[in-house]
């Protein structure tokens, strides 16, 4: 008998503390980005590279780190209506340079582009496409 009652109480703490995770998921924003790295050669030909790569990320939190082996980046990300305001900048790991920063409204499900930086032989531009998601439940 006293093993049921132990069982009993076990299962309602169990229901208890899964109704603290019920409820509609928190809303993040995924920001999706495509750099383009265009090299103009002495005779004017050009060498496009792109690099496509996303982030989910709660309403203005900040996300710094190196993604993939060519580029590191600075994003941050805040709705604003019916727009995220992102703030993005990217270091080049592999020209050691720093690609540029941008500040741009993307509507969302929408997208905005912005010059990076250039010089005579070397541009970047970024593509940003910015989107409501839910946001992973955190492990219990």
């Amino acid at each position: 008998m006293r093993r049921i009652a132990h069982i009993v109480i076990f299962a309602v703490i169990a229901v208890l503390a899964g109704c603290s995770t019920l409820g509609p998921p928190a809303q993040g924003i995924e920001v999706r980005f495509i750099i383009y790295s265009v090299s103009i050669g002495a005779d004017g030909t050009r060498n496009t590279q792109t690099y496509e790569n996303a982030v989910l990320a709660a309403s203005g939190e900040r996300f710094e780190r190196e993604i993939g082996r060519r580029y590191r980046i600075s994003l941050t990300s805040q709705i604003q209506g019916g727009s995220a305001l992102v703030e993005f900048a990217a270091f080049d790991i592999l020209r050691q340079v720093q690609a540029g920063a941008a500040s741009a409204v993307v509507p969302l499900g929408g997208q905005a582009e912005a010059s990076l930086s250039a010089t005579n032989s070397h541009q970047y531009r970024v593509i940003l496409k910015a989107a409501k998601r839910d946001l992973p439940k955190p492990a219990v």
